[in-house]
C-alpha cells in the first residue's frame, strides 16, 4: 500500500508539474488579457455613483473610456512612473489598446447590457476571475524580474514593482475616479488596502524569496 501511495503521489507531482509548466509558458494575449479588460470595464461601470452607469457612459464616453484604460493598464503606468520610463509607454501597444477598447465598448454599450449581464453570470465570472488570477501571478513574476534587472540590490523596489504589476489597478482607482469627476480621498489603497493588494504583496515577497533561493521550488510551481 505504501509503495502504491508513493507511486500515486509521484504521478500527481508529475502531472502538477506538467500543468504548471504549460500555464507558465502561456502567452497572456488574448485570453488572459481580455479577462483583465472585462473585469476592469465592469469595475469602472459599477463604480459609477449615479443610478444607471449606462447614462454616465453615454453622457461622458471619453471620461468613461479613459478611466477604464487607466484601470486596464494601471500596473504598467505606475511601474513606468517609479522606474522613470515614459509614463504611457504601454499605450504604444496598439493591439492591446484596441482590444481593451472593444471590450469596454461591449460592456458599456451592447444592447440591453447583454454582454455585461452575461459576464456577471456566476460560472462565467468564475472563469474570467480564474484567468485574471493566472495573469496576476505572471505579471508579479515579470515585475520581480524587471526589478531585479533595474535594481538588483534593492529588495523594496523589486517587491514594489511586483506588487504594482499585479495589483496596480487598485492603486489607480483614485486617479480614475478623478477622471470621472469623483473625489474620494479617504478611499484609497494606502489607508484601506484590499485583499487583492495584500495577497499581491505576499506573492511578490514569495517570488523575491524564490530568487534568493529560500524557496526550493521551480518558478513555474509558485
Amino acid at each position: 500500500w505504501n509503495a502504491k501511495a508513493r507511486v500515486y503521489f509521484k504521478m500527481n507531482l508529475i502531472i502538477f508539474d506538467d500543468v504548471a509548466s504549460s500555464i507558465f509558458k502561456l502567452r497572456m494575449y488574448p485570453y488572459f488579457d481580455i479577462a483583465n479588460y472585462i473585469l476592469m470595464s465592469i469595475s469602472v461601470k459599477e463604480d459609477t455613483p449615479q443610478s444607471g452607469s449606462v447614462s454616465f457612459s453615454r453622457r461622458h464616453p471619453f471620461s468613461c473610456w479613459l478611466a477604464t484604460m487607466l484601470m486596464c493598464f494601471g500596473g504598467a503606468i505606475l511601474s513606468s512612473f517609479i522606474t522613470g520610463s515614459p509614463l504611457f509607454e504601454c499605450f504604444d501597444d496598439t493591439v492591446s489598446i484596441l482590444t481593451a477598447t472593444i471590450v469596454w465598448y461591449l460592456i458599456n454599450y451592447f444592447p440591453f447590457d447583454l454582454i455585461y449581464r452575461f459576464c456577471k453570470i456566476l460560472p462565467v465570472r468564475l472563469l474570467v476571475c480564474s484567468l485574471k488570477e493566472v495573469q496576476r501571478a505572471k505579471k508579479i513574476s515579470i515585475g520581480i524580474h524587471h526589478g531585479l534587472h533595474l535594481f538588483p540590490k534593492s529588495p523594496v523596489m523589486c517587491v514594489l514593482l511586483g506588487l504594482l504589476k499585479g495589483a496596480g489597478y487598485c492603486e489607480m482607482k483614485l486617479i480614475q475616479r478623478l477622471v470621472r469627476g469623483v473625489w474620494l480621498p479617504a478611499s484609497n489603497e494606502f489607508l484601506h488596502p484590499t485583499f487583492t493588494t495584500k495577497i499581491s504583496l505576499l506573492a511578490a515577497i514569495v517570488y523575491y524569496w524564490h530568487h534568493l533561493d529560500l524557496i526550493p521550488l521551480p518558478e513555474n510551481q509558485l
